[in-house]
């Protein structure tokens, strides 16, 4: 009750997105959580996850340990302290696995680092002349905020997971000596008779001495460390600051990285002066030759076809040590199925699950979480520099974790557009000069190729791929299914027939999987676990904890799954998984055909029943002046007539919205229309009464008589200066006989959800239900000359300037906060190419 109370409320009046009334608070923190960076021998790493204070800058500081989220307020304060007492000596730097949204960070009350796109790890070094021997302030002042221009990802997200503003990561301090190993980077070289690693190693010098330097590199492999190789190689003198340098190293037997061979290196890089250790780091490293050419994807110089899975992880709901056990567990739970790669997809991905893709052998596709973005933003040179910023810093992070991965660009791109094909050809363009394979997924077909994009993905919304055959033989480029969805509303039923069941999603992929593993075609299965959206979902399924449904395992607790079992069937030929047929059922609601039917019977028996009652219906309608006219000179009017009048009208009026609501319950055109609105409460609303029609008819209805009710209210107060003093009674009476036609439509409001199914003569239904409200406009402002004796040009004018100018000032309002007039032209060129 509590929960329908605040739905209605929102319902009332959609409330402020920055309106709070107090800070939420959450912390993640877990003795447990484990480090992605470890101690070594000469250096030294602490968490810094204990004793953090949050505050607003308006209210006082609260104690909490990190990981720690927030909701209610636009920014918050993070602050902690730590101890230096060897600054001269050692070089002392910041690591935070994430944050959410943006960050500026200042350390002793200097500013030093402003950061944005803050789900990317990132390391920030602290200059030794703002640090101070013993005890030292850090402060990170969190933003939340994002917006439809300038933030990666943007505000408007579809079928995006939930996300959380606060530190969602662990927090290191690393101390390292003044001279130490800064950055070393590997890079395999794949020739016809060897296999060779080129080593370039970035080494910081406090100073300059007259010293020997060496640089000593032992390469363990992970499941034979007996079969270590070490390097060493004297370096140059070495100048003080940055000293790069390069090698090249020939392996003798190398381990080489595949999903059926996840073997890889710990490689061990020492620094020595005047042999003695000065500095020493360790690394993963995979070897492997990733490549493309135009037949499609070759890994170690043999065809390698995309068979993944998207991965989707609600950081911010689980404290670390928990999120890493359900990472591990459901990546495992990816391999065993026999997939091989995995896309993430719409987020900045955990390291920890990019790193664990390396162990368990799983090609990761790393993708900037860009998702549905107006082609208009891509023609600024501003977003195109801040984006091409961004992508380097995500590829540069995460290769920390596996150096072996596909970069992606975003989904949902217009297929057929020339300013997203130049904006791709220059950031594919930008990648391709560092060695990697690129992919962007396109919201259809793709018709317009970029020159130096090297994957085109394709995305199928509960589309039948065998629809486009033929197109895709005619497909010139390499190309994968980048996003194959069907929702599972229903569960288990009687069979495959109806639609959005499970059995029908698991004889979807099964059809889907015979398809393309006959032809070899790559994809990626959308999605193996659940999780929350950002907001309750349309196409996605509504469920009142957020979560969607469209993944093989529904519920986070769910360990069988029909559909897992046949897509695992189809991966690892094994015997044939039966999906039962059943009988299809209509999605017709019984309470729809009741209501319409009570309410007709109720208006033709009230009609029937006093002469004078249909006489005022008659007159109302078709001579509607003349009846204004003597409701205004106070002629005989029933009150009990306008009351069960209002009652059937009401009644029919949140009959219709709520059948339509209901019908586009599943559609994505309707849902990504709201979400460039850039409101997740109004979505939450309208989700809620579209899937649920019962309580939206109770709260429809309520709705409209309030309407009733204000709109009258509206015209008593723009009435008091005039002259003709009218009463409200009279007013009220005015207005609901204005809305007499919605009577008409109850016959037709029997068989409109048939109607719509058949999605043959929608159009035409869309067309006769804006006359009917332009009619309903037209009576009102009829009602209002005749009662309050204004000219009716007056009336008119004014009337529909006060709706084109509230029209204009929401849409200009709408345009300036969220770009929404351009977030909708671009939905609509997505929806024509949209395979759905």
């Amino acid at each position: 009750m509590i929960k329908t109370l605040n739905i209605f409320i929102i319902f009332l009046f959609i409330a402020s997105s920055n309106a709070f009334s107090g800070v939420l608070i959450k912390s993640l923190y877990s003795e447990k959580s484990s480090k992605i960076i470890e101690s070594i021998e000469t250096r030294d790493v602490r968490f810094l996850n204990k004793n953090w204070k949050v505050f607003t800058d308006e209210e006082s500081k609260t104690e909490i340990n990190i990981p720690a989220v927030f909701e209610g307020v636009s920014a918050l304060n993070f602050e902690t302290s730590f101890n230096v007492s060897d600054k001269d000596t050692k070089h002392y730097s910041l690591f935070f696995e994430g944050i959410s949204y943006s960050a500026d960070i200042t350390v002793n009350n200097s500013l030093i680092y402003k950061k944005s796109a803050g789900g990317i790890p990132f390391e920030v070094e602290l200059p030794s002349d703002i640090l101070r021997e013993g005890e030292n302030t850090l402060k990170l002042k969190i933003y939340s905020g994002l917006d439809s221009k300038t933030s990666i990802p943007v505000k408007q997200q579809f079928l995006t997971p939930r996300s959380y503003s606060g530190i969602v990561r662990n927090v290191y301090l690393t101390a390292k000596p003044k001279d130490f190993l800064k950055e070393i980077e590997f890079k395999t070289n794949f020739a016809q008779t060897e296999i060779s690693v080129d080593v370039a190693a970035t080494i910081s010098i406090s100073r300059i001495s007259s010293s020997n330097y060496r640089l000593e590199l032992d390469f363990t492999p992970a499941r034979n460390p007996n079969g270590a190789e070490k390097f060493s190689f004297a370096l140059p003198p070495l100048k003080s600051g940055e000293n790069k340098n390069s090698f090249n190293i020939k392996l003798k037997n190398p381990a080489v990285w595949s999903p059926d061979n996840p073997d890889y290196y710990v490689i061990t890089a020492s620094l020595f002066i005047n042999d003695s250790l000065t500095d020493r780091t360790l690394t993963n490293f995979s070897i492997a030759d990733l490549k493309t050419d135009a037949s499609g994807i070759f890994l170690n110089g043999n065809r390698f076809t995309i068979r993944g899975a998207t991965y989707y992880f609600n950081e911010g709901e689980y404290d670390n040590a928990t999120a890493q056990e359900i990472i591990n567990e459901q990546l495992i739970r990816i391999k065993n199925a026999g997939f091989n790669s995995v896309r993430f997809a719409r987020q900045y991905p955990n390291p920890y699950a990019v790193a664990l893709c390396r162990t368990v052998g799983l090609l990761p596709l790393i993708e900037m979480p860009l998702n549905s973005v107006p082609e208009e933003i891509f023609t600024d040179d501003e977003y195109r520099m801040r984006y091409k910023s961004v992508l380097g810093e995500m590829i540069r992070s995460y290769s920390v974790y596996s150096n072996i991965f596909i970069a992606g660009f975003g989904g949902s791109f217009l297929p057929n557009a020339e300013r997203t094909k130049n904006f791709l050809d220059e950031v594919a363009s930008y990648i391709k000069q560092k060695g990697y394979v690129t992919y962007a997924s396109f919201a259809g077909i793709p018709d317009i190729f970029s020159g130096n994009l090297d994957l085109y993905g394709i995305e199928l919304y509960s589309y039948p791929i065998e629809k486009i055959e033929a197109t895709l033989d005619e497909l010139k480029h390499p190309y994968f299914i980048s996003e194959a969805t069907y929702p599972d509303y229903y569960g288990n039923v009687s069979g495959y027939l109806v639609n959005n069941s499970t059995q029908a999603q698991a004889y979807y992929f099964d059809k889907f999987l015979d398809f393309t593993l006959k032809r070899d075609i790559g994809f990626v299965v959308n999605t193996v676990f659940n999780f929350r959206s950002a907001h309750s979902s349309f196409y996605g399924g509504y469920s009142d904890d957020y979560y969607t449904r469209i993944a093989l395992f529904n519920r986070p607790d769910a360990t069988n799954s029909l559909s897992y079992r046949v897509i695992e069937s189809r991966l690892k030929n094994l015997s044939n998984v039966t999906i039962p047929i059943g009988a299809s059922v209509s999605e017709n609601k019984p309470i729809f055909i009741l209501i319409s039917l009570a309410l007709s019977i109720l208006m033709a028996f009230v009609i029937n029943w006093r002469k004078k009652f249909k006489e005022d219906c008659s007159r109302a309608l078709f001579r509607s002046y003349n009846f204004f006219a003597d409701l205004r000179d106070h002629r005989i009017l029933s009150g009990i007539h306008t009351y069960l009048l209002l009652f059937i009208e009401v009644g029919s009026m949140s009959l219709l919205f709520t059948i339509l609501l209901y019908y586009l319950r599943t559609n994505i055109l309707f849902e990504k229309l709201l979400v460039d609105i850039g409101s997740n409460r109004l979505i939450d609303l309208i989700s809620y009464l579209a899937w649920n029609p019962e309580q939206g008819l109770i709260w429809l209805y309520l709705f409209f008589l309030v309407k009733m009710v204000f709109l009258s209210i509206v015209l008593k107060l723009f009435s008091l200066p005039l002259k003709n003093k009218i009463d409200f009674q009279t007013l009220f009476y005015g207005i609901v006989w204005s809305f007499l036609p919605f009577t008409i439509v109850l016959p037709v409001e029997l068989v409109l959800y048939k109607i719509l199914a058949m999605d043959t003569i929608n159009l035409a239904a869309i067309a006769v239900l804006l006359i009917l409200c332009v009619w309903i406009l037209l009576r009102i402002l009829k009602a209002v000359y005749v009662l309050l004796e204004v000219h009716p040009l007056k009336v008119y004018f004014y009337g529909f300037v006060s709706v084109i100018a509230a029209a204009s000032v929401l849409i200009i309002y709408l345009q300036i906060t969220n770009s929404t007039i351009d977030y909708f032209i671009n939905t609509l060129k997505e929806y024509e190419t949209l395979l759905h």
